[in-house]
């Protein structure tokens, strides 16, 4: 069966998106991983559902390459917000995504009726405790710049405060799994 597909990236952040108003396919982590190989198919991060949702605009169901299914992604939900308004025909400037972490508020700036940017309330960083620093970049980080946070935004992210800026910068690292961990906190989308 053909589906139509969408590629889009969130600053590099690339995954195949599809319309799933009318269900969800029968295995979402199989497609997942078929598709996300950069060398034999279309590669990307993952693929995400724009889903029908009960209590917001749409529902964001995301699978990482590997078939797991993660709780959210901001670059993720940035071009869900885009995907809304532009194919789906919801033409509000403020939309409510539903994702496992939540339902999230997206503002989006319209220029000539395209989305030329959509800002995320992510909530409020939580920090995490140090134990989730296993992984060997991150200890990396840690020799080379020294200050190292780690907070939830609601994936896991590590920040790392360097001289070029004034406040920290957020780093995308994989984690690595450790024993289950809650499955090293979902995996960092």
């Amino acid at each position: 069966m053909k589906k139509k597909f969408y590629k889009m990236h969130g600053i590099g952040n690339d995954y195949v998106y599809f319309d799933a108003f009318d269900g969800m396919p029968e295995d979402p982590s199989g497609i997942a991983v078929k598709l996300s190989d950069r060398h034999t198919s279309v590669g990307g991060d993952g693929v995400i559902f724009v889903a029908r949702s009960d209590v917001a605009d749409g529902f964001m169901r995301i699978f990482n390459l590997d078939g797991s299914e993660g709780k959210m992604c901001g670059n993720g939900i940035r071009c869900v917000g885009k995907f809304l308004y532009e194919i789906k025909g919801i033409k509000k400037d403020v939309l409510e995504v539903e994702t496992l972490s939540g339902v999230k508020t997206l503002a989006l700036d319209i220029k000539n009726g395209k989305v030329v940017s959509v800002r995320v309330d992510m909530g409020k960083a939580v920090r995490l405790s140090s134990h989730f620093l296993h992984n060997n970049i991150a200890r990396q980080f840690c020799v080379s710049y020294g200050a190292v946070r780690l907070v939830r935004m609601p994936c896991p992210v590590v920040q790392v405060k360097t001289e070029e800026s004034d406040g920290y910068t957020a780093l995308k690292l994989g984690f690595q799994k450790l024993g289950d961990e809650k499955k090293a906190e979902q995996k960092l989308n």
